[in-house]
């Protein structure tokens, strides 16, 4: 397997988090904060928010 295909699937591996809502709404239940999700999860923080946009959850930033 070549560099660029791993990274490739371990990009994808992380983003997965951004396709489960149920999980990003758990995350905002228990009072995680935006920059704390991307950091676990291995993302930039407008990738995490532009998720919870899409699904209407309300999250905090700091």
């Amino acid at each position: 397997m070549r560099l660029d295909e791993w990274h490739q699937r371990i990009r994808r591996q992380q983003r997965r988090i951004l396709r489960d809502e149920a999980a990003l709404r758990s995350y905002v239940a228990d009072g995680w904060p935006i920059w704390r999700i991307a950091e676990k999860h291995h993302l930039q923080r407008y990738e995490v928010r532009r998720a919870m946009v899409k699904y209407g959850i309300e999250g905090r930033e700091a």
